[in-house]
């Protein structure tokens, strides 16, 4: 995970400020990562929605809560970022390809679904309990994200990089 990570930060650099990211030192794209920003946005408020109708999406990413607080779907909490270590983790680890082909998308399924899970739970956050906020984004949530993907990689490691599938044993 480190060795993935550390490929991430010398590839990619972002403001989350300005919204910008720039892969390789010079091809910005920024335009692309906005479109990823809105789709976690978007999936994030019908969550939200679903338990809590008086919060409200505007400008396609910042969500505005009753009690005058808001966030926004900032490129970095799109998910990317992790997706990326889990699929550079997946790609040099050991195992069979043939279950890499189905591992690799469910696992990155499962990324994506944490994330949303993640970034909804942050929104509610804002909403009923902002003062823990800067704990549980910073914190709590980012660092469980992680605890996820190793758990998923454990599954692998464990379970699934040398199962066969459809042949007899004996």
């Amino acid at each position: 995970m480190f060795g993935a990570n550390l490929v991430w930060k010398l590839v990619v650099s972002g403001n989350d400020e300005l919204n910008q990211i720039v892969i390789f030192g010079k091809y910005d794209i920024s335009e692309y990562i906005a479109k990823v920003s809105a789709h976690v946005a978007k999936v994030t408020y019908r969550l939200v929605h679903l338990i809590d109708g008086s919060i409200y999406l505007t400008d396609g990413t910042v969500f505005h809560c009753p009690n005058g607080k808001s966030g926004c779907i900032a490129w970095s909490c799109t998910g990317i970022k992790q997706m990326f270590i889990f699929l550079v983790i997946m790609l040099c680890a050991q195992g069979k390809w043939r279950n890499k082909l189905w591992f690799i998308p469910l696992g990155l399924a499962l990324c994506y679904a944490i994330n949303i899970l993640r970034t909804t739970s942050l929104i509610l956050i804002i909403k009923s309990h902002y003062n823990l906020f800067p704990l549980m984004h910073l914190y709590i949530l980012k660092y469980l994200f992680y605890i996820l993907m190793f758990l998923i990689w454990v599954a692998w490691e464990e379970k699934f990089k040398n199962i066969n599938f459809g042949k007899k044993n004996g």
